[in-house]
């Protein structure tokens, strides 16, 4: 298929481009260009490209991966832009309504693993209304926006648990000790080239057409289990930090695994990895 992935040089973006070429995809990167990517693919490259994109090349292309959509105005002009193509959209585990008690916003719901049924936030935008983000500040931050629009299409929404890998700065940053916040907390994590897999998939089977997917790990240990591993990997020690009572942000990835076949990469192996894959596509 011809692809067009809207950032395709960034941490995550970088690696579905990657993935897809593998995969056998005529890829093009829209992107500034002040990152390079994977020569393999072709770059369209525009200072448009700035997050949030609100301008897009003219291309006839099967399928759009937004991995940068930030709003509803972005996301609403990405499948303007591109009436006759399939759009796939990069969400997170932030939509869900305990997400809004985590930031004290709302009640907490019922505690357990979320399904991609399960209750989303009432209140929203909860970084404010001018949110910080990597890519600088940015208004109307709003995955629950970005989701609306792109179903409405008939897209594809990829809810994300947090996302990690080499080039990721969280784990970049931990070269003389492993610090655990929250030690007894549980938080879905997800491997980076298990994100660009599960673009893969939905891109290749059409029974994602209108789905939406959780995308994570199948089993969540507390932060002390994953940062015990990660210490014993680097051989490094390992500090626990004090407890916070918040509700845990567990979800459900049975349906990807059911429905298009996805494999996550064993925990050891992801969090191994360190530096070995390539870092050139990471900004």
């Amino acid at each position: 298929m011809k692809v067009l992935v809207i950032g395709g040089t960034g941490f995550v973006s970088g690696a579905i481009a990657r993935t897809l070429h593998a995969r056998g995809h005529e890829v093009i990167a829209y992107h500034r260009g002040n990152t390079a990517g994977i020569p393999q693919v072709q770059h369209v490259c525009s200072p448009d490209a700035a997050i949030p994109v609100m301008r897009f090349p003219s291309l006839d292309v099967d399928v759009v991966v937004h991995a940068v959509a930030v709003g509803d105005a972005d996301a609403r002009a990405a499948v303007a832009a591109f009436p006759r193509a399939r759009m796939i959209a990069l969400s997170s585990g932030d939509v869900y309504k305990v997400y809004g008690a985590i930031r004290a916003l709302e009640e907490a719901p019922p505690a357990g693993a979320l399904d991609e049924d399960s209750p989303l936030r009432t209140v929203e935008y909860p970084y404010g209304r001018s949110a910080q983000t990597p890519w600088g500040v940015l208004r109307d931050y709003e995955k629950l926006h970005v989701e609306r629009a792109v179903l409405g299409a008939g897209g594809t929404v990829l809810r994300l648990g947090k996302v990690y890998g080499p080039g990721d700065r969280w784990l970049d940053a931990m070269t003389d000790r492993i610090v655990v916040q929250r030690p007894q907390w549980r938080w879905t994590h997800v491997f980076v080239e298990d994100v660009a897999q599960a673009v893969a998939l939905a891109v290749e089977n059409p029974t994602a057409v209108g789905r939406i997917y959780n995308v994570g790990e199948s089993d969540t240990p507390t932060q002390l289990e994953r940062m015990t591993l990660l210490a014993r990997l680097r051989g490094l020690p390992l500090e626990a930090g004090e407890d916070e009572r918040i509700p845990d942000l567990v979800l459900d990835g049975s349906r990807i695994r059911r429905e298009l076949g996805f494999i996550e990469t064993p925990p050891e192996a992801a969090l191994g990895t360190g530096g070995k894959l390539s870092k050139g596509v990471a900004e």
